[in-house]
């Protein structure tokens, strides 16, 4: 926008330029004249020297002329250009406009686009919009008479309104401006001004009002309190100059009177108080530090009351101090102070302990009691939950019951087991009771409680006696009969088992009969003890009469559990006892009885289980039976396949044989799969099914798994060695396997003891340990990946995998469980299954392998779905080294580089 110049001054500065143009012509043309007159000069000389002198002249103004006027032009174009600059850096939007409703524009700064969204040629001539519809409707009357007022009084306007940005935000704008003739229409006027957005001080002062008003409102709405402000002058004259209503009900006296007269409230305070107060108020005047009392109080009335006071000074403009401060009446909180110090006395001298905390169970404090009895110091405990004192001993019922107690009625009585700060447990008698206030609402707990330690101890010594064998010390058949309903209890929420083991000591009363009674107790003794230690914990060994025990196992799954644990009771027996220096061996018939399958009751338990120990004593004893002949085979065999596993690596009695993987479109050979077979020399060949879950248990998994590997390995080697490009060999790898933290490093010797590349190697993994620990191990699987090996996971679909995990796996390949396959094309379920495996495999990018593949209508199926890669009986069955050579060689094509395959 060009800068408005003074006609005045530029007329002034125009007349004395040509005022010295006319002096230097006409004194040149003088002066030029008489010279020419001095010397005498020809007129025709004369005439054509004064047409050279008058050229000359012209020259020399006309070049003055132009050095003047560019002069002049620069300076004036630098000053447009300095005022121009300064103009569209303004904070806010400069601008020129007619004197019309519309405020029609004719100039605006760049700063119109930051005020109103609107670029600058959109708000000229109302291009796009007028800048009149931009004002809010109710203020566009207001802005309009403001300015007009201005005009006809000759004066700048300053106007503030709300404005619509183009987005529709409403901002708050200032404005200020002032009338200027319009040079092209003479006669009228236009506006000239800045416009500011103040939105942010508008926001400011609005909080500065609302959060005056609310200050004037809790002053005169708080209760028990209230708020002023003293003043004390430089002359040390005290004013209150502000109190709310509040004052009025803690002081007696009025708002009035105490801005009047503030040596009247000064007076209420009670000496020596009254001092304090002067010499307070005189110290934070200084000093300006916080007054924070409290103060004893006598009103008008005659009426003693307690008062806080709390004030923060601060300087005044004329050199005085201001306090603004709040006063509480605090006399029903001084009264139940006075009550708490009579209570304390009687809390710290009790012989109980006492302990009081809150709603949320935080120790406030403890009495000298307390400390006596659990060893926790005061400050040790305050803070702390009574959590610090469980024993463990209750479950999680007990303490909901006696939190439904105390919420319902306030108050709980009862025995509890607690721990000492030294970890001793010690029972107590204990009686929490809930502090309530004035309007009945519970603010905490008190509990008193007594060490009761000698009262059980008593209680004690008389149940053990009640419940226990004097000779051993085992529980008897009273304690025995209570474990064991709490047990069946158990087992039956929970859907579990538990065995009854009925020990009956062989030849007992012949050694009782020649040893003598006292040799026969030491027996029975070491025999309890012996079943004691070789037990878990939490199984119970009883004594239930002469020389017959029962042993109750808690927690057992199936037969081969039970039987297990028999075979180590068994083993802890075999050692001769010594007594008396003489060796004595002994054996038991035992007898198992299973909850729920072989009774529901206590008495049908034992019964069925001493039936069974009598079937034992028949069979010659030293033995044991279950009470059921399937129990009972099965056990046999647990123990036998666990003794012969032992044996069977020595012996060689494991081989592998092979099953080809086949291209389901070629029908080309692209991989094998080992599998374990055991040949044992009376058994013949045991399914894998039989023998490797019992591996699992016993540990021995981890030697077949290397043998197995190994033995994997080297056959893959003869083979490539042979010209057989195999392909791949799968070798299957337990959970326990891959948790051994050796897994890895073995996998790495054995690959490079053999020298089978990597890449032909394959191991498989079963979806169980997916889903159940599988984080234990993929770190290894991780490893052994990144050096090329292929991971599989086996049998998918048979457990719950979660598709998550399985991303997070370093798999290559699923391969579908032949349970699937099986009934393909007859159920329908099957298929959907299939089909889904296969879509979820091509979802993460991995190879997929059907099972046991038995007929073309399968195989067809299986293809058609992209299925690309079988294995099963249509193709062949495991078979030998050899015979994998044979189907080689036959095959049209082996896989070569280039082809399709399934290695990793």
């Amino acid at each position: 926008m060009p800068q408005r110049r003074d006609p005045s001054s530029a007329s002034r500065s125009a007349l004395q330029t040509a005022a010295v143009y006319a002096v230097v012509a006409v004194g040149w043309i003088l002066t030029s004249d008489w010279l020419l007159t001095l010397f005498g000069i020809l007129p025709q000389t004369a005439l054509m020297l004064q047409t050279v002198k008058g050229l000359g002249f012209v020259a020399t103004t006309s070049i003055l002329l132009f050095v003047l006027l560019r002069a002049q032009l620069r300076r004036r174009e630098e000053s447009e250009r300095r005022f121009s600059t300064l103009v569209e850096n303004l904070p806010g939007m400069v601008y020129r406009c007619e004197n019309d409703p519309p405020w029609t524009m004719r100039y605006v700064s760049r700063a119109a686009r930051r005020l109103t969204g609107y670029a600058p040629a959109e708000l000229l001539g109302n291009a796009r919009v007028a800048y009149a519809e931009l004002i809010h409707p109710d203020d566009r009357e207001h802005v309009w008479d403001e300015v007009q007022q201005a005009i006809k009084a000759d004066r700048l306007f300053q106007v503030e309104y709300r404005l619509y940005q183009q987005d529709g935000t409403l901002i708050w704008v200032w404005e200020q401006g002032c009338a200027v003739p319009d040079r092209d229409h003479e006669g009228a006027i236009l506006l000239e001004g800045l416009i500011l957005d103040v939105t942010e001080r508008k926001q400011a002062e609005a909080a500065v009002r609302e959060s005056a008003e609310r200050l004037e409102t809790l002053g005169d709405n708080l209760p028990g309190g209230a708020i002023y402000r003293l003043h004390r002058n430089a002359n040390g004259e005290y004013r209150f100059t502000y109190a709310s209503r509040g004052i009025e009900q803690i002081l007696g006296i009025s708002r009035e009177r105490m801005l009047a007269d503030a040596a009247s409230v000064f007076r209420l305070t009670e000496a020596p108080y009254d001092q304090f107060v002067s010499a307070s108020n005189e110290r934070s005047a200084c000093d300006l530090s916080v007054i924070d009392m409290e103060l004893p109080q006598r009103l008008p009335d005659g009426t003693r009351r307690w008062i806080a006071v709390r004030s923060l000074p601060y300087r005044s403009a004329e050199g005085g101090v201001l306090w603004d401060g709040i006063v509480l009446d605090i006399s029903e909180r001084k009264a139940a102070e006075e009550k708490l110090r009579e209570a304390a006395a009687v809390f710290a001298n009790t012989a109980e302990g006492v302990v009081i905390t809150t709603l949320d169970g935080e120790i406030r404090d403890v009495n000298q009691a307390f400390v006596d009895v659990t060893g926790y110091g005061r400050e040790e405990a305050i803070g702390e939950n009574p959590r610090i004192l469980k024993s463990g001993r209750h479950d999680h019922g007990f303490y909901q019951a006696m939190w439904q107690s105390l919420e319902e009625t306030g108050q709980w009585r009862g025995e509890i087991w607690n721990r000492r700060k030294d970890g001793m447990i010690y029972p107590e008698l204990l009686t929490i009771s809930a502090v309530r206030d004035g309007q009945g609402e519970a603010t905490g707990y008190v509990g008193v409680f007594t060490d009761i330690t000698p009262l059980k101890e008593a209680e004690e010594r008389l149940e053990h006696l009640a419940q226990h064998d004097a000779l051993t010390g085992l529980p008897n058949r009273l304690l025995l009969n209570a474990r064991l309903r709490h047990s069946m209890r158990q087992a039956k929420r929970s859907n579990g088992k538990l065995a009854l083991l009925f020990f009956d000591l062989d030849r007992f009363k012949h050694i009782n009969d020649s040893l003598g009674h006292t040799a026969g107790d030491q027996l029975l003794q070491q025999f309890a003890r012996r079943l004691t230690d070789s037990l878990r914990t939490g199984d119970t060994v009883a004594r239930i009469s002469g020389d017959e025990f029962i042993v109750l196992l808690e927690g057992v799954d199936n037969s081969a559990t039970i039987a297990a644990i028999l075979h180590k009771l068994i083993e802890a027996l075999k050692p001769p006892v010594m007594i008396d220096g003489s060796q004595i061996g002994t054996t038991a018939s035992i007898g198992i009885s299973v909850y729920p399958d072989d009774g529901d009751t206590e008495a049908m338990l034992l019964r069925n289980a001493d039936a069974a120990m009598y079937r034992a004593k028949e069979e010659g004893g030293n033995t044991y039976q279950f009470y059921t002949a399937e129990m009972t085979a099965a056990a046999f065999e647990q123990v036998f396949l666990d003794n012969a596993l032992r044996d069977a690596l020595d012996n060689k009695e494991f081989r592998l044989v092979y099953q080809p993987l086949v291209d389901l479109s070629s029908r080309r050979l692209l991989g094998v799969e080992a599998l374990l077979r055991w040949d044992h020399p009376q058994q013949g060949t045991i399914a894998p099914a039989r023998f490797i879950r019992i591996a699992e248990q016993n540990g021995l998994i981890r030697e077949i798994g290397r043998w197995v590997l190994r033995t994997a390995c080297e056959q893959g080697v003869r083979w490539l060695n042979k010209g057989f490009e195999f392909g791949i060999v799968a070798v299957n790898v337990a959970g326990r396997q891959i948790h051994d933290r050796a897994f890895v490093a073995d996998v790495e010797r054995i690959l490079t003891d053999t020298g089978l590349p990597p890449h032909c190697l394959e191991l498989e993994v079963s979806e169980n340990f997916v889903m159940r620990r599988a984080d234990l191990g993929v770190g290894r699987l991780q490893t052994l990946r990144l050096q090329g090996v292929g991971i599989a996971i086996d049998d998918f679909g048979t457990g719950y995998s979660s598709l998550s995990r399985l991303k997070r796996l370093p798999i290559t390949k699923l391969k579908i469980d032949q349970s699937f396959v099986r009934d393909i094309p007859d159920d329908r379920n099957d298929m959907a299954l299939c089909d889904a495996v296969i879509a979820i495999s091509r979802s993460l990018d991995l190879a997929v392998i059907a099972e046991g593949v038995e007929t073309e209508a399968q195989a067809t199926f299986l293809r058609e779905k992209g299925c690309g890669v079988a294995q099963g009986y249509l193709f062949s069955r495991p078979v030998a080294p050899e015979e994998i050579e044979r189907l080689f060689a036959e095959s049209e094509d082996v896989p070569q580089n280039g082809d399709e395959s399934i290695g990793p």
